[in-house]
């Protein structure tokens, strides 16, 4: 039976592989396009500071989808808002996640389940956007191994045509020559260096 160590480890472990990216992200990166359609990079920390707001909820006793609904920034607002932001709700959710109980229900993207279920799909959105984060900006990003392992079970076992549905993942695309364990997944989840 999952722990709230393993719930909490993954969340932390995203969190952290997130932050790392925006930290590393130049100032020039934050206007070029992402890898997510119609993206430029401050489009994509705007999305996984939304996602912070949905964890945050979550924990909180509230909805996912309610608390990610809240527009995360205002318009016109800088790069350096949004990470000003980014870093603001995520000390925030580490602070929530001290106390969360792995199986206290939650009401997550997928309705209500335990905390260690309901929190893997906004997890894995912010390590998603993590790899997307260090494309935008011309990196490499290999994520740690139980990240990758814990991304990679959560993909094999979710419907295909849910993965593929609109919002959610593109087409499988080709990984690059030589590609690692991280790209390969990224390419099976419609992704390319931009």
């Amino acid at each position: 039976m999952p722990d709230t160590h393993d719930a909490r480890g993954m969340l932390e472990a995203a969190l952290d592989t997130m932050t790392a990216q925006v930290d590393a992200t130049p100032a020039e990166a934050w206007t070029r396009p992402s890898p997510c359609e119609g993206w430029d990079g401050q489009a994509l920390l705007d999305h996984v500071t939304g996602t912070l707001q949905g964890i945050s909820a979550m924990i909180s006793g509230g909805d996912y989808r309610a608390g990610r609904n809240r527009r995360p920034a205002e318009d016109g607002a800088s790069a350096q808002d949004a990470i000003d932001r980014w870093h603001g709700l995520a000390e925030e959710v580490r602070r929530q996640a001290e106390t969360m109980d792995a199986q206290e229900p939650m009401t997550g993207p997928r309705g209500e389940e335990p905390a260690w279920s309901a929190l893997k799909v906004p997890t894995h959105d912010l390590t998603v956007h993590a790899w997307d984060l260090a494309a935008t900006a011309g990196r490499e990003l290999e994520l740690p191994d139980d990240l990758l392992a814990d991304l990679t079970d959560l993909v094999k076992n979710t419907p295909p045509d849910f993965l593929r549905s609109p919002g959610v993942f593109g087409p499988e695309v080709e990984a690059p020559h030589g590609a690692g364990p991280t790209d390969r997944l990224m390419a099976f989840l419609g992704r390319r260096h931009p």
